[in-house]
């Protein structure tokens, strides 16, 4: 496991960082391009250009890779990962901040979301698996009665889809003949 820092500083979490900042106020019940955010178009160029390094230094194919993100992480990884031939995707208490878009491979998508998150509203959420299932993206859905955080229970649910992806690989046949 390797995790990416955001790159910029959260300025309201001592050594806390983030991905983005949000407009004074925003608080997820109104609409916001944030797309249009120089911070944010920075990010998903560092957060790319980290992904397909990685793999090349961990020789480690982006097809044998499971993206996870976390809150704004989570928005981070649904935002770039479709852009990725990646094994899988782990959203955690995230949801879109722009458009939904169709992978360039296929691969699951575990979603796990707090019904009781006071930070990202689970409505976010809900409205994030109905844009994945329009762009044809199948996703697992746990809405588990938590707030914004990540309990034994979710860990035991993202062990077992890596496990379950893990099985899948080795029970796939390849023809190295072509």
């Amino acid at each position: 496991m390797v995790f990416p820092d955001a790159p910029w500083p959260h300025p309201q979490v001592t050594g806390g960082r983030m991905w983005y900042s949000f407009p004074v106020g925003y608080d997820f019940r109104s609409a916001h391009d944030f797309a249009a955010q120089e911070d944010l178009q920075a990010s998903r160029a560092q957060l790319k250009t980290w992904l397909i390094n990685l793999a090349q230094t961990t020789r480690v194919p982006l097809e044998r890779t499971i993206l996870a993100g976390f809150s704004q992480g989570g928005a981070m990884a649904l935002d770039i990962g479709p852009q990725l031939p990646l094994a899988g995707q782990i959203i955690l208490s995230g949801y879109l901040h722009g458009e939904a878009q169709a992978p360039v491979s296929d691969r699951p998508v575990m979603v796990v979301h707090g019904a009781f998150d006071p930070v990202v509203p689970v409505g976010l959420a809900h409205q994030t698996q109905t844009a994945l299932a329009a762009v044809g993206q199948p996703i697992t859905w746990h809405e588990i009665a938590m707030g914004h955080e990540i309990p034994p229970q979710v860990m035991a649910l993202i062990s077992q889809f890596c496990e379950d992806l893990r099985q899948a690989g080795e029970n796939t046949l390849v023809n190295p003949l072509g």
